[in-house]
Parts: structure tokens; sequence; C-alpha cells
């Protein structure tokens, strides 16, 4: 017999994604969006406007 290819894996998948709760893949969405809130939050905030202080 031969082996599955790539192209059954991605198959079967998707047909995994198709039955999925979609309250479940809201909620993966919604923190996809968090994260991504979060990351661009960070990224803005550094460096920090003030200088380290040095006493």
């Amino acid at each position: 017999m031969s082996e599955p290819d790539a192209r059954d894996s991605a198959e079967q998948k998707h047909e995994r994604d198709q039955q999925r709760d979609p309250t479940e893949k809201q909620k993966r969405r919604e923190e996809e969006h968090e994260e991504e809130l979060l990351d661009e939050t960070i990224d803005e905030s550094f460096p920090a406007s003030d200088p380290p202080a040095n006493y």
C-alpha cells in the first residue's frame, strides 16, 4: 500500500476543522485577537519615553 501524501493530511485536517464546534473556533479567534492587542500594546510602549534614572 502507498503511504498517504501531505494532501491527504491537509484534507483530513480540513474535515476535522469543519466538524469542530463553531464556538471553539470563535473562542480561538478571540484569544488570537487578544494576543495581537497585547503584542501591539507592548510594541508601542517600548522603549519607554523616559530614560532610566542614574543615581
